[in-house]
């Protein structure tokens, strides 16, 4: 599929997804002057951006240092 069908896809903007593959940042086949995206390329991209959702009631290590600086004034 074209730059702009993977982009309409994806709900992301054409551009973005452009300078992406020009750039190497996500899977893509480049023909000619063209750049497909294939169905496997999407779910990679899906893939390689999902984030997990960090659970609120576990400190970080940077709270930790956070709150020992605060607690040595």
């Amino acid at each position: 599929m074209s730059t702009g069908e993977a982009a309409a896809r994806l709900g992301c903007g054409e551009d973005w997804l452009a300078r992406q593959a020009r750039a190497g940042l996500v899977p893509h086949v480049k023909f000619g002057r063209s750049r497909r995206f294939t169905q496997a390329h999407l779910i990679e991209i899906v893939a390689s951006r999902e984030q997990v959702a960090s659970d609120p009631w576990v400190r970080s290590d940077r709270s930790e240092a956070r709150r020992r600086r605060i607690g040595d004034r």
